[in-house]
């Protein structure tokens, strides 16, 4: 996939059809949005609940592979912790907050203005997803976001 934002949906009304992905790779920049989550299968596995940081449901999730193996349907994700900044999860934030450490993404959804004051934050997939749901309020981040990146082993000398 190209750099840019790509968008696959399916229009008539009572189509049924699928196209499977296969295993979808992608340069840096690029993002994907499935419209919903009947319409597309993939071979890319999930890591910490989801495809990655860069493809959605709608506009609204992240996109998760429902059998986690080859073919499976791409849904939308629903386990988020709200509020919860724990390694690892996907965190849906609601509310005002301080917080610092490593997690896999950040989702506003939440129609109300929100500050957090941000310690080394470490996003691992890079994913920060900012929804229709959010509106038209104000989102603050005060302090260090990064993302994770892992560097290839040393070579031999």
């Amino acid at each position: 996939m190209f750099e840019g934002a790509h968008r696959i949906i399916r229009t008539g009304g009572g189509a049924t059809s699928r196209i499977n992905l296969n295993a979808i790779s992608r340069q840096a920049g690029s993002s994907l949005d499935i419209q919903n989550g009947d319409i597309a299968t993939t071979d890319n596995t999930n890591t910490n609940g989801i495809i990655g940081g860069w493809i959605t449901v709608n506009g609204t999730d992240w996109a998760q592979n429902s059998t986690n193996a080859a073919d499976g349907l791409i849904t939308a994700f629903t386990s988020y912790s709200n509020d919860v900044w724990v390694h690892n999860s996907n965190v849906n934030v609601t509310t005002n907050a301080t917080e610092s450490g490593q997690i896999n993404t950040l989702r506003f959804n939440t129609a109300s203005n929100i500050t957090l004051n941000l310690g080394a934050v470490i996003l691992d997939s890079g994913g920060l997803l900012v929804t229709p749901g959010a509106g038209a309020n104000t989102i603050l981040l005060n302090g260090a976001l990064s993302r994770s990146i892992q560097l290839p082993p040393a070579a031999a000398t």
